[in-house]
């Protein structure tokens, strides 16, 4: 028997999963940890903001909004951001959220997309 791949159980998994946190860790997948600090929300996000896991954060982060007075998103672990996460990001910031830990490379993303 050969030992586990978690990317090749990712691949396999992913059209079930029932959401992202569902899933196992790996490089190209983004995990998603809820801290409730009443009233507040703290998500923190480690991988890549890209793809499906744009929706995924869209998802929680509306679930978050409805039970918090203020969303914290933690980006410290976070490497890369596609479009569509840039566009979320700046979304969710227009309605109130806080960008936390932003790396430089992430924040020049964010600089170029409000252009």
């Amino acid at each position: 028997m050969r030992p586990l791949d978690f990317r090749e159980v990712a691949r396999t998994v992913f059209p079930v999963a029932r959401c992202a946190r569902d899933l196992p860790y790996d490089a190209a997948m983004l995990r998603i940890k809820e801290q409730q600090r009443r009233p507040d929300t703290v998500l923190t996000l480690e991988g890549d903001l890209i793809g499906a896991w744009v929706d995924e954060l869209a998802r929680t982060c509306a679930q978050a909004h409805v039970a918090a007075g203020t969303l914290t998103i933690d980006l410290a672990a976070v490497g890369f951001v596609d479009q569509r996460g840039l566009d979320l990001l700046r979304s969710l910031q227009r309605r109130g959220a806080s960008l936390l830990n932003v790396s430089s490379f992430v924040g020049e993303q964010l600089k170029a997309a409000a252009r």
